[in-house]
């Protein structure tokens, strides 16, 4: 008798491990890999396309990242960042592409818009209206994925510029600046002349002061714009304003001309046709200021 108890116990409790085993929640074994094996260390070009709109062309050199079509330019290091984390991007779901797959439901029937990195291209479609993932295709992949590069791939050219007026590594060595008047408001005809030799910050006007000196230099070396526009031919022609003149250790000098407004401070190098745009307040920290009577 105890042994069929025993035998009945054994049987309940096998029966008991089994259902709860089978009532287990499923144990993810599958990692979702990134969209792309390639790292982002090795891509050194990047093309972007866009229908009926100029191609981006940035490579990376030496000194960094820059753009070479259709301006030349430093890129921007921060929206370079973002361009390359796609070969990273985990997606939410994918699936392979057949013969018989019909692409415009997705928006990829035409590539209207893509990315190169190096030999990896990036499709980008349109966005699925359940979760507003965007698709994009790659290797005969359709992904979906969190959109946060579209915008950036659809700006336009100028907006990959870097915003810094002194491109890393660049050191300024020398700086030629007019003096601005404050109660007029413009610039007088003088100059401040600084020059750095043995660490030290020397100038023309005996009565700024070594911590000053190291201030401006220092406001120069960075400053960083609002924002960087591409200048037509046609308003160099009519450009006029006081120049400035910034030397460096390492690398070809850079010549500017300075434009003031009401709100804003502008910085233009007429060799790469750029405009540099300051609010107006960096006027105090970029020059010195006299008084006319």
């Amino acid at each position: 008798m105890k042994k069929q108890i025993i035998i009945n116990l054994a049987l309940v409790l096998g029966i008991a491990v089994l259902v709860l085993y089978l009532n287990k929640p499923p144990t993810e074994t599958v990692k979702q890999h990134s969209i792309s094996a390639v790292k982002s260390a090795t891509i050194s070009s990047i093309f972007i396309y866009r229908e009926q709109r100029e191609t981006i062309h940035l490579v990376k050199k030496d000194i960094g990242w820059h753009i070479i079509q259709p301006i030349k330019a430093k890129a921007n290091d921060v929206r370079i960042s973002l361009l390359l984390d796609l070969l990273s991007t985990r997606p939410k779901s994918h699936f392979k592409l057949t013969h018989e797959t019909d692409l415009h439901p997705f928006g990829l029937g035409s590539a209207s818009l893509s990315v190169r990195l190096n030999d990896e291209e990036f499709q980008f479609g349109n966005i699925e209206t359940l979760n507003k993932l965007r698709y994009v295709k790659h290797n005969e992949v359709v992904y979906l994925i969190k959109d946060t590069l579209a915008p950036l791939l659809n700006a336009s050219a100028a907006s990959f510029i870097d915003n810094r007026l002194v491109p890393s590594p660049s050191k300024i060595s020398r700086l030629e600046l007019p003096l601005l008047d404050l109660n007029t408001d413009k610039n007088n005809l003088d100059k401040l002349s600084m020059t750095l030799s043995d660490g030290h910050w020397s100038s023309n006007m005996p009565s700024l002061s070594s911590d000053t000196l190291v201030e401006i230099a220092s406001s120069w070396q960075q400053a960083y714009a609002m924002q960087v526009i591409q200048v037509s031919e046609q308003s160099l022609q009519n450009l006029t304003g006081q120049k400035v003149l910034i030397n460096y250790t390492n690398t070809p000098p850079s010549e500017f001309i300075l434009q003031l407004s009401a709100t804003n401070l502008s910085l233009i190098n007429s060799a790469a046709r750029l405009k540099y745009q300051f609010p107006i307040a960096m006027k105090h920290k970029l020059f010195v200021h006299t008084e006319s009577n």
